[in-house]
C-alpha cells in the first residue's frame, strides 16, 4: 500500500532525527507535518519540527504565527504580543484573531472590544471569522457575561450565523439564563432540525428548568437525530424519567448504563432509587448488596443506601454490619465514628435505635458530597436517593452542567 505524504514527511523527519543530520523541508512540507501533528495531539514532535521550521524559514508568517500560538499556550502573553508586533502583517486574519486571544488570555476584555472595533471601523472582510473564533475563546475561559455580550455584537452584524447563536445559547445556559438560551436554541433546532446536538442542549435547558415532560421530548428527539446515543443522554433522560414517575423506562435505560465504568457507581444508586420508588426494596437490597459484595471499596453512598434498605426491611442486625462495613471503608470519617460510639452507649431497642441512628446520620453528614450531588439537578426540594426515611437532599444544578462537560470532552476527544 502506498504511504501517505505526510506519513513519508514523519518518516523523514525521525529518520534524520535518528541519524543526527537536519534535513531540509520547504515551508509547504512544514506546516502540513505540523497540521497533522497538532491533529493527532503529539506536541512533543510538534514543538521539535516547529524547533527545525523556525530555523529553515525564521521569516515565514505561517510559522511565526504557529510560534505565537505555542507562546499562548505556554502562558508567555507578553512574548506572543511582542512577535505579533514584530511580524505586523497588518489585515491577517489568523493574526488578528491571535492578538484578540492573547488579550482574552490575560483577561483584558476592554483590549478585545477596542481591537474588535478596530476591525469593524476599518471593514475588514474576515471580520465574521474573526467573531466565530473570539466567541467561543471567550466562553473556553468560562468569561461567559463577555461572551454574551461578543456574540449580540457579532449576531447584530451577522445575523444567520449558527456558530455564533451555538455559543450565545452555550453563555446563556452557563449564567443560568434559561428562558433565553431555550428561545436561541429554538432557532437553532429551526435551522438544523435534525441536529443531536441542538436537541441534546434543548433537553438539557429544559431540565434546569425542572420541565421533565418537555426535556424528555428533546432527548427523545435527539435519540431519533442519532440512534448511537451517548451515556450523558441517557443518565439525564432516565433521571427526567424519574421525576416524571416513569420508573419502569428509566430502570430499562439505567440497566443498559451499567456497563458504562465512569457513570457505574452512579447507575446503581439511582437505580435502586427507583426500585425503592417503585416499593421493590428487595430488587434494591440485592443490586445494592451485590455491589458491595464485588467491590467493598464502592463509594459510602451505597452503603447508606444499603442500610436504608436493610433498616425499611427490618434486617437491623444486617444494617448495624453495614454500618460497620462502611466504617472500614471510610475508617477515617468523624461522621462515622460518631455513629460508631453513638451506637455502643446507647441501650434503646434495636430497631428504634438504628432508625433513630440512620436518621441521624443522613442530619450530621453531608449527603451532598456523600452521594456525588454532581449526578442531581437543581430543584428547591430536591427528592433523595435515599429510602423515605432519609428526609430530603438540596439538589443542584451540577447534573447537567457535568454531563455537558463530559460530552463535549469525549466528543472533542473523538474529533
Amino acid at each position: 500500500m502506498k504511504k501517505s505524504r505526510i506519513t513519508l514527511l514523519r518518516e523523514r523527519f525521525i529518520s534524520a532525527k535518528e541519524n543526527r543530520k537536519e534535513p531540509y523541508f520547504d515551508t509547504d512540507e512544514i506546516d502540513d507535518l505540523l497540521e497533522s501533528l497538532e491533529d493527532e495531539g503529539d506536541y512533543d514532535l510538534y514543538d521539535e519540527v516547529l524547533v527545525l521550521g523556525m530555523k529553515l524559514h525564521p521569516e515565514n508568517t505561517d510559522l511565526l504565527i504557529r510560534k505565537c500560538r505555542q507562546l499562548l499556550i505556554e502562558d508567555e502573553i507578553d512574548k506572543a504580543l511582542a512577535l505579533i508586533r514584530q511580524i505586523g502583517e497588518g489585515g491577517n486574519p489568523d493574526l488578528d484573531v491571535l492578538e484578540l486571544e492573547c488579550y482574552i488570555y490575560s483577561s483584558d476584555y476592554t483590549k478585545v472590544i477596542e481591537l474588535t472595533e478596530s476591525l469593524i471601523a476599518r471593514k475588514v472582510d474576515y471580520l465574521d471569522f474573526v467573531f466565530e473564533c473570539i466567541a467561543p475563546a471567550l466562553n473556553d475561559m468560562e468569561m461567559f457575561d463577555e461572551a454574551i455580550v461578543y456574540a449580540e455584537k457579532g449576531l447584530r452584524l451577522f445575523p444567520e450565523s449558527i456558530i455564533l447563536k451555538e455559543e450565545l445559547c452555550f453563555s446563556l445556559e452557563n449564567t443560568e439564563d434559561f428562558d433565553r438560551a431555550i428561545t436561541v436554541c429554538n432557532e437553532l433546532i429551526d435551522k438544523k432540525p435534525y441536529s443531536f446536538d441542538e436537541w441534546f442542549s434543548l433537553g438539557r435547558l429544559y431540565c434546569y428548568k425542572g420541565n421533565y415532560d418537555s426535556a424528555i421530548e428533546a432527548f427523545d428527539f435527539a435519540l431519533a437525530c442519532d440512534n448511537d446515543s451517548i451515556i450523558e443522554l441517557n443518565m439525564l433522560l432516565a433521571y427526567c424519567l424519574c421525576k416524571n414517575g416513569n420508573f419502569t423506562r428509566a430502570i430499562e435505560i439505567f440497566k443498559e448504563a451499567l456497563s458504562d465504568a465512569v457513570y457505574k457507581e452512579r447507575v446503581i444508586a439511582l437505580l435502586a432509587d427507583c426500585y425503592i420508588k417503585m416499593n421493590d426494596l428487595e430488587a434494591a437490597y440485592k443490586l445494592l448488596k451485590d455491589t458491595v459484595n464485588e467491590s467493598p471499596d464502592t463509594s459510602l453512598s451505597i452503603y447508606i443506601q444499603l442500610m436504608g434498605c436493610c433498616i425499611e426491611m427490618e434486617r437491623f442486625d444486617e444494617a448495624y454490619e453495614v454500618l460497620t462495613k462502611a466504617h472500614l471503608v471510610e475508617p477515617d470519617s468523624p461522621e462515622l465514628n460518631f455513629l460508631q460510639s453513638y451506637l455502643s452507649k446507647d441501650k434503646k431497642s434495636g430497631k428504634e435505635l438504628l432508625t433513630e441512628m440512620f436518621e441521624a446520620m443522613t442530619e450530621i453528614i453531608d449527603l451532598e458530597d456523600l452521594l456525588d450531588m454532581e449526578d442531581l439537578l437543581d430543584t428547591e426540594e430536591g427528592e433523595s436517593l435515599m429510602p423515605k426515611r432519609a428526609g430530603k437532599l438540596k439538589d443542584s444544578l451540577f447534573l447537567t452542567k457535568s454531563l455537558a462537560r463530559e460530552y463535549i470532552k469525549n466528543k472533542e476527544n473523538s474529533n
